[in-house]
């Protein structure tokens, strides 16, 4: 008797096994169960993709008013700590002042060393 009730209790388990994986398998080949949950799930996907942007969008904008703010107080710190001609051309065109700089430093010979007439000073190199 207990040899029937193992094998009745071994094939019910085996057959809601099989009902079970079928399910499971005819949903994975159909890619999806119910097409409005799919579309539900795409929406609120497309929605905090929107969102993310949104805060990055945010965020750049604050960074931009940031730097904006920084230039502004080096703006202001060269006019006061600068001389005024200087401070000028430096806020007109700052490549041009980075290259000025580059162009006063001539390249030498090993084993020389520049001299205070070989290096233009601003006032005499402005004449």
């Amino acid at each position: 008797m207990t040899e029937w009730l193992n094998v009745s209790l071994i094939f019910t388990a085996g057959f809601a096994a099989g009902v079970i994986f079928m399910m499971a398998l005819s949903k994975w080949r159909s890619g999806s169960a119910d097409p409005a949950k799919a579309k539900q799930e795409l929406e609120a996907y497309q929605s905090q993709v929107e969102a993310h942007f949104e805060e990055t969008s945010r965020q750049f904008r604050t960074m931009a008013n940031h730097y904006q703010s920084l230039y502004e107080h080096l703006a202001v710190g060269a006019v006061q700590l600068c001389r005024t001609d200087a401070a000028v051309e430096l806020l007109d065109d700052p490549k041009a002042a980075a290259s000025s700089s580059i162009e006063a430093e001539e390249v030498k010979e090993p084993g020389s060393s520049a001299t205070d007439e070989d290096i233009e000073s601003p006032d005499t190199a402005k004449s």
